[in-house]
């Protein structure tokens, strides 16, 4: 239970921290000349800047298309150095932590006689 639910946090922090990479970038991205609405739909996702887009003359419509583009390479970018710093941080924790426990820490053996239970390793012939 307590990793699904750690996997649905974690999809969730990184699609919104690419939502907002997203929006961010298309802000400055828009060409002027773009209707507000175009603009404000185009900021709701890369899926709605296509839809947006559609009515729109042919070269406004491409510089639409690129900005939600580039915009969301620029997200899903972020998310991905993000993933990958949280991976190092905490590859080195655990290698720290690994470092410490070294040779010399207490080590639970098992006894020297293990009994086998009953009917195994006999000859029930």
């Amino acid at each position: 239970m307590s990793t699904e639910l750690g996997i649905a946090f974690g999809i969730a922090a990184f699609g919104s921290l690419g939502a907002v990479v997203y929006r961010h970038e298309l802000d400055g991205r828009i060409p002027s000349g773009v209707p507000e609405q175009v603009a404000t739909n185009a900021g709701d996702g890369i899926a709605t800047a296509f839809a947006a887009a559609q009515g729109l003359p042919a070269t406004v419509a491409a510089a639409v298309l690129d900005a939600a583009r580039a915009a969301f390479t620029e997200g899903l970018n972020m998310v991905g150095a993000v993933g990958v710093a949280g991976f190092l941080v905490l590859a080195l924790l655990a290698a720290r932590v690994l470092r410490s426990t070294g040779p010399d820490s207490t080590v639970v053996e098992a006894p020297a006689e293990v009994r086998e239970p009953a009917g195994i390793g006999t000859d029930a012939r």
